[in-house]
């Protein structure tokens, strides 16, 4: 969003367009990290946008639609819940339209809005209040793990509920065990903070893009790891499953990870879900007594899963998986004294696809004519340091150069992100992220106007602060039109 908002008016629509853009460079051009690590807990900043704060001011009709490889997808489903009059629909999409998103199968999304448009602004009955709250997909646990998947096997269930009326318990045993029973364990399970643990997590907020978790088993060996027994039946996961725990932690500063995966026959293991908590939001004045037991839950994001007879889960706990999360200021060890794992589950309905879309397949207007200059492409890797120590995510989208003759206009779009740690240092760990848009107006004319918006930004920390530094270059025909860096720090507060 550096880039984006940086970026200049068309001319064509606003023959002041150099006055306007400078002057939303310099009193707009920040980037909001700083902001928002300003506000490191759940204060007003949050609160004034969030519908939870009071859902009875939501009078109007809403249609929430999610992914389960989507970053807000649980809201989606609570809303569907809280909201007096909301539904909702969660396919196994990313963060895309429902009708072109990967991975598929996708629907004829713009057929389903405008049947709900007409419900709820023309006033034509097309039978949407009749339609159950949520419409969601059940993924069939039969892809191995890997980064992409095209289409989903599974399919499409209906009803009033966000999550299934069934429940599983798994209770954390001895001997790296998960069972359903009541045999806990007989002695504390230690973990320490390890720098590679979160090293093939994907990406929070999947594009569909080849950016899906890798196989776990690679990173579990740095986790506190408990595998149930092989399934005797199906389990449909639908929901969002909670990790109950008594733990403690040997720092002021903690945080605890945890994931959920499916291993499958050939040995792979799959991220399913995972989820947060940041134990100092458990006191008051924002510090973890050492070596106090605290009663935890953690919230597992929702999923719609299901595991085949004859296969089995496992549990991945740690106290921390960067880059997912930001490191806690020192190296800190998690203990476990005992622990369940409860898992929302649901019978399987034969629903007909026909019976709950207006159209089962995507319907789009005219493709808009673009010329591809460029093709774009999408890499995303991990290196692993052997003389230095150091791990290093990087993910490179090249949007490609793509000219629109209907605007006459050129648009090259390039994005670089890097997360690296060192060992297990968590007061190692860098963010790097840098975007790149070149826009060329009245391209094929004598007198083109090129114009550049070029953004970095680092993230770095120690144990008492965050240290910022964020670029911005915009040139004008190739000569200087604005460019500032900023360099602050953020004090933490139990992060």
């Amino acid at each position: 969003m550096f880039c984006w908002d940086a970026r200049p008016p068309q001319p064509q629509y606003n023959k002041d367009w150099q006055k306007v853009w400078r002057s939303r460079l310099e009193k707009a051009g920040e980037c909001l990290v700083k902001t928002w690590l300003e506000h490191q807990t759940y204060d007003d900043y949050w609160k004034h946008g969030s519908v939870t704060e009071d859902t009875s001011k939501v009078a109007i009709p809403v249609l929430a639609i999610g992914g389960w490889h989507d970053g807000y997808t649980n809201c989606a489903l609570r809303m569907a819940q809280t909201l007096p009059k909301c539904q909702a629909i969660v396919g196994p999409w990313s963060h895309n339209w429902p009708d072109e998103a990967r991975p598929g199968p996708n629907i004829g999304f713009m057929d389903e809005c405008l049947t709900w448009w007409d419900q709820h602004l023309k006033g034509v009955d097309r039978g949407y209040d009749q339609m159950p709250k949520v419409r969601w997909y059940l993924c069939n646990g039969v892809v191995p793990p890997g980064p992409s998947v095209v289409s989903w096997p599974g399919q499409w269930q209906a009803g009033d509920r966000s999550e299934g009326g069934d429940q599983q318990v798994y209770t954390l045993s001895d001997n790296h065990r998960m069972i359903q029973g009541n045999a806990g364990l007989t002695s504390p399970v230690s973990v320490s903070f390890s720098g590679s643990a979160g090293l093939t997590c994907g990406e929070w907020l999947s594009f569909g893009a080849p950016d899906l978790p890798g196989d776990q088993r690679v990173t579990s060996q740095f986790q506190a790891c408990w595998y149930s027994d092989v399934l005797e039946n199906d389990l449909h996961i639908y929901g969002q499953p909670v990790l109950s725990l008594d733990c403690e932690v040997d720092q002021q500063t903690a945080q605890l990870y945890c994931g959920l995966c499916h291993v499958l026959p050939g040995g792979g293991a799959r991220l399913l879900t995972y989820g947060l908590l940041n134990l100092n939001g458990l006191t008051s004045d924002r510090k973890v007594t050492p070596g106090k037991v605290y009663t935890v839950k953690v919230m597992l994001d929702a999923i719609g899963y299901t595991v085949p007879a004859g296969q089995s889960l496992q549990l991945v706990v740690s106290p921390g998986s960067f880059p997912t999360s930001w490191p806690s200021p020192v190296l800190t060890r998690l203990t476990l004294h005992s622990g369940t794992m409860t898992l929302p589950s649901v019978s399987v309905l034969k629903v007909q696809e026909e019976e709950i879309f207006t159209n089962t397949q995507p319907r789009l207007g005219p493709s808009k004519h673009v010329e591809v200059l460029r093709k774009a492409t999408f890499d995303r890797n991990l290196s692993y340091g052997l003389s230095d120590n150091a791990r290093c995510i990087s993910t490179k989208s090249d949007d490609g150069c793509k000219y629109y003759p209907d605007v006459d206009t050129e648009i090259d779009e390039v994005n670089e992100d890097r997360y690296t740690i060192t060992g297990d240092d968590p007061t190692s760990a860098v963010a790097f992220c840098s975007r790149s848009c070149l826009i060329t107006y009245q391209a094929h004319t004598d007198n083109p106007i090129k114009t550049e918006t070029i953004t970095s930004s680092w993230m770095k920390s120690d144990e008492n602060q965050f240290l910022l530094t964020n670029s911005l270059v915009t040139r004008l025909d190739g000569v200087d039109f604005f460019s500032k860096t900023w360099q602050e720090t953020v004090p933490r507060n139990g992060i």
